[in-house]
């Protein structure tokens, strides 16, 4: 019976340390999972265009942008031949790794020339993506496209 008793005096420090450690691992952990959940709540989350330190841009600038739109956009035979024109305002994201997701057309003109539209952003290269804070983020990004009846 004493020998049990001076085996555990003799552990209680050891017993201590060992409990000890455990609730240091318990903290880290803990403070591990906060990060992980803030830093999912900034890759996740989509930024105003004016909100970040430093806007996505398309490969090459906005005058690239502007070439590539027009050399890719194909005017609809429909919308020639019922003369429609006019100014579309597409609104699309650019996620952290530069591609381009979640084009929709906010205010169009005719469902044929909305969707051609919305085709050729959807067929841009990825961006080089917005930054905020040092880091790479989604930006809820708003573009008109001029729509013009070819000659």
């Amino acid at each position: 019976m004493i020998r049990a008793l001076l085996t555990v005096v003799a552990l209680a420090p050891a017993i201590a340390i060992a409990q000890s450690s455990v609730n240091e691992l318990q903290r880290a952990s803990d403070r591990a999972q906060q990060t992980h959940d803030q830093a999912a709540t900034v890759d996740t989350a989509v930024f105003d265009l004016n909100s970040v330190e430093v806007r996505p841009e398309f490969p090459g600038g906005e005058v690239a942008m502007f070439t590539y739109i027009s050399k890719h956009f194909k005017y609809p035979a429909m919308a020639v031949d019922e003369g429609i024109s006019g100014r579309i305002y597409l609104e699309f994201v650019i996620r952290a790794s530069g591609q381009v997701t979640d084009v929709v057309a906010k205010r169009g003109l005719n469902a044929v020339l909305d969707a051609e539209a919305v085709r050729v952003i959807r067929s841009m290269p990825w961006w080089i993506p917005g930054r905020h804070k040092g880091r790479a983020v989604a930006v809820r990004y708003t573009l008109p496209i001029n729509c013009v009846l070819p000659k």
